[in-house]
């Protein structure tokens, strides 16, 4: 008798869907809709994300599973809705501040004062939204939802990129797209840090980070050429 290798399929995991089955049309299904993002958003803040179960979102709202099921494939096509309202309440705050003009020429002390403005509102939109915590780690944490995040950085470093070109005239174009692409992510890594460690005296990471920037931003001033 012949041994022979046994011969074995590879089965590739499928990626879980992302997109919503239907978008809802009337009231109705547009508060169920939302009551299903508020009560996940409420859930993840209490047990965090590999806990979350569609059917504990079921039984948590009083809805049944076909209830859920016709708008949301699974749980991280819910995940991403809420990463995506996320990033955009986030963004929302970067994009008030730098149409204000924070980004002007300033004293080095009014430009630490300025930059740690904006490190706040990012970590108050943060902690205010329904599960921010878990969904702001999920969104850097989770390569499905890694994306979100991308997108967000570079949408945002682009727009910073536009405002730093006439302050700094002698930096070329592709420092300064490093500058700004730094910046953002930095920012991004902070509001994680300071959410995550509160008790551990978030207000100090913020000024701390701001100095840094304000630092860079006139270090990068006196050596354009570099």
């Amino acid at each position: 008798m012949t041994n022979r290798p046994e011969t074995r399929r590879k089965v590739g995991r499928r990626m879980p869907a992302l997109d919503t089955k239907t978008a809802p049309s009337q009231a109705r299904s547009q508060d169920t809709y939302e009551y299903i993002l508020e009560t996940a958003g409420k859930l993840l803040g209490q047990m965090g994300f590999e806990e979350l179960t569609t059917n504990l979102i079921c039984r948590t709202a009083g809805m049944t599973p076909p209830a859920l099921y016709r708008y949301f494939p699974n749980k991280y096509a819910i995940l991403k809705i809420l990463g995506e309202r996320l990033i955009a309440a986030q963004d929302a705050v970067v994009d008030q501040w730098l149409k204000s003009g924070a980004m002007g020429p300033s004293r080095p002390e009014d430009s630490i004062k300025r930059i740690a403005s904006v490190l706040r509102g990012l970590i108050t939109v943060t902690k205010r939204f329904p599960g921010g915590v878990v969904v702001n780690r999920a969104i850097h944490a989770v390569p499905l939802l890694q994306q979100l995040h991308i997108e967000s950085r570079e949408a945002v470093a682009a727009q910073l990129c536009d405002i730093l070109q006439p302050q700094f005239p002698m930096v070329s174009a592709a420092r300064l797209r490093v500058a700004a692409r730094m910046v953002s992510e930095l920012s991004s890594a902070l509001v994680q840090m300071a959410i995550e460690d509160a008790e551990r005296n978030p207000e100090g990471l913020v000024y701390e980070t701001a100095v840094l920037f304000a630092s860079y931003f006139r270090a990068l001033q006196d050596s354009p050429a570099a």
